[in-house]
């Protein structure tokens, strides 16, 4: 964790949480959004 996660919008933040919440699946139409 560094300056990348800084150079994330918070959008992206809560979608890779969503990911990592979801057991690590990847939803395409989540991240189409």
């Amino acid at each position: 964790m560094g300056q990348g996660y800084v150079l994330m919008t918070p959008i992206q933040m809560v979608k890779m949480m969503a990911i990592v919440a979801n057991g690590g699946k990847k939803n395409h139409t989540t991240s189409e959004i």
